[in-house]
């Protein structure tokens, strides 16, 4: 190409010119290496002189570069100035460029018309940086292909958009960029504890409210949020976490500690003073330091709270019409164990009345009639107030339970029905059993449930020795095991998968709701029931409880099937 080294059309321009120099080796081009390796066509210009000039040599081109100007060898351009492929009347757009980026700048681009080795010229939007003292590195982009390119964003901007408002739920894009300065500064006081930071500069939090704001947001968002006005919740975000500024605070530590997202059930207040229930999450971009847009999704759970306090209120007026049940079905074993201590105190009070009839009275053997009768009325007033417990509908706050006492008292309840029915009890109790939380009369009411279960079902089969036995032990998990196993026929493989269902019974004259009962009060407890036949026959129930009170958090974290009702056939 030396036959072609003359200044383009334009005329000369009257710039400095250097001495002409030879090519610089590849071999001493280390420095440059990278260019050939870059994707964007880029030369790299040597200066020589104070100002800019056309003479400026091509020291390096990259491939495509090269397929940019049409140049085979590249022999055809390395070595050349810069004149070869830009005219002299695109030098006047080009030398501020180059003059700027000589100085260590960052110009704007500028958009000129390369010249290409076969003589055609292409439109291309030009970049220049200072590489080194003497070297300036040009970045070509074609204008089409930008223009191109500004499509593809837009036609992608617009996707974002339709995706972001038709979402069914509300979405918000959050400008965090308010909290830069706060997060700068920590970081550069090396804090660790951003928690411990934010509670000894209150003021920091007071200002991440009023600076981090809400950009934009979906009609979700509007409707759910917002006073009816069109982007009336585009604001700081202090309104919303009035109810909940600690899940705010939450936020702040997680952006700081360079986790990806947050996922929280909250309170978030609306612009129109409302407070809605909701799930949400925020995603946060990553490696972006200068803590840009941050995406917020939000489900409003206000229906699935409603829904939930609808079942709690049925499941308590069935569990009281349970109550009333299970009431009946022990009125006749209750009516036993008070008509002993009353057929005692009508003994002894007529004892009594024989010693203070003689003459003289026996004081001394009447007033121990006397005790008898005081004991057996205490006696008597124990199991009304039990039976007026488990009948009443009024919550019972929770305590330590002793699981081997909720046993004992519920075989003492039903002891007069043991005995008519010749069940033979053996008890295999843990003296060691730590206590649980929970409500000691519905426990009872479960064991008593379970037990009368037994005792039924061995009946109706007409077994001819009646047995249950009771165990309890401490699980390796830390859980407590209640079992009830009888002698009966076991559970049909028909009723297995039913036996829970309310209102499902074998009995003539059963109401179906004793177990149905029982599954729920054990579930209010955070544990499980199941239900099987044993490996020698007979029905077993086992029951699995808690030693700690479960938050919903550790609830649901829990293995699948602990906390609900297990079915299961067992085989021996």
């Amino acid at each position: 190409m030396s036959n072609r080294r003359t200044i383009p059309e334009g005329g000369p321009i009257p710039l400095q010119s250097p001495p002409a120099q030879s090519p610089p080796s590849i071999a001493n081009a280390d420095p440059y290496i990278d260019l050939i390796e870059d994707l964007t066509p880029s030369l790299l210009l040597r200066c020589v002189g104070s100002a800019p000039d056309l003479s400026w040599m091509i020291e390096r081109a990259n491939t495509r570069a090269l397929e940019l100007l049409g140049v085979f060898d590249p022999s055809d351009l390395v070595g050349e100035p810069l004149g070869q492929i830009v005219s002299g009347r695109d030098f006047h757009a080009l030398w501020s460029l180059l003059a700027a980026a000589a100085t260590g700048a960052c110009p704007t681009p500028v958009e000129i018309s390369a010249r290409t080795l076969p003589g055609d010229h292409v439109p291309v939007r030009v970049g220049a940086r200072l590489v080194e003292p003497g070297s300036i590195r040009l970045v070509f982009a074609m204008i089409e292909a930008i223009d191109q390119t500004a499509s593809r964003l837009r036609a992608s901007e617009q996707r974002y958009r339709q995706l972001f408002h038709a979402m069914p739920i509300a979405l918000l894009r959050i400008d965090s960029r308010g909290s830069l300065a706060m997060f700068q500064e920590s970081r550069r006081q090396g804090v660790t504890d951003f928690d411990a930071y934010l509670r000894a500069n209150p003021a920091a939090f007071e200002r991440a409210l009023d600076t981090i704001c809400i950009a934009e947001a979906n009609e979700h968002a509007e409707k759910m949020f917002g006073d009816g006005t069109p982007r009336s919740i585009l604001r700081p975000v202090r309104v919303f976490w009035q109810a909940r500024p600690d899940t705010f605070r939450r936020i702040l530590m997680a952006r700081y500690s360079g986790r990806r997202d947050v996922i929280e059930e909250t309170v978030v207040c609306g612009v129109a003073g409302q407070r809605v229930p909701v799930l949400f999450s925020m995603a946060f971009p990553i490696n972006d330091p200068r803590l840009g847009n941050s995406l917020m999704g939000m489900i409003d759970m206000s229906g699935q709270i409603r829904a939930e306090a609808e079942l709690r209120r049925t499941q308590a007026r069935f569990a009281d019409a349970a109550r009333t049940s299970t009431t009946n079905e022990l009125a006749a074993s209750i009516a036993h164990e008070v008509s002993q201590p009353l057929s005692s105190i009508a003994t002894n009070g007529a004892t009594a009345l024989r010693w203070l009839s003689k003459s003289p009275p026996d004081l001394r053997r009447a007033a121990s009639r006397i005790q008898c009768i005081l004991d057996d009325a205490e006696r008597a007033n124990v199991v009304i107030s039990r039976m007026r417990d488990m009948s009443s509908g009024v919550l019972v706050e929770r305590s330590d339970v002793d699981l081997n006492a909720v046993v004992r008292e519920a075989l003492l309840i039903l002891n007069d029905e043991i005995l008519a029915k010749a069940v033979e009890v053996r008890l295999h109790l843990d003296e060691e059993l730590p206590t649980l939380p929970g409500d000691h009369v519905q426990l009872n009411q479960v064991m008593v449930n379970l037990i009368i279960n037994a005792m039924q079902a061995m009946e109706k089969s007409g077994s001819v020795r009646p047995a249950i036995d009771i165990v309890t032990r401490l699980l390796d998990d830390g859980w407590l095991a209640l079992e009830v196993k009888d002698s009966g026929p076991g559970i049909g493989a028909a009723h297995l998968t039913r036996i829970f269902d309310s209102f499902f019974t074998t009995k003539s004259a059963g109401l179906g709701i004793g177990l149905a009962v029982s599954r729920s009060i054990v579930e209010a407890h955070n544990g499980s029931l199941l239900a099987s036949n044993g490996g020698l026959g007979g029905a077993v129930f086992t029951v699995r409880l808690p030693t700690i009170v479960l938050t919903a958090e550790k609830v649901a974290a829990l293995p699948d099937g602990v906390g609900q009702v297990f079915l299961a056939q067992t085989r021996g």
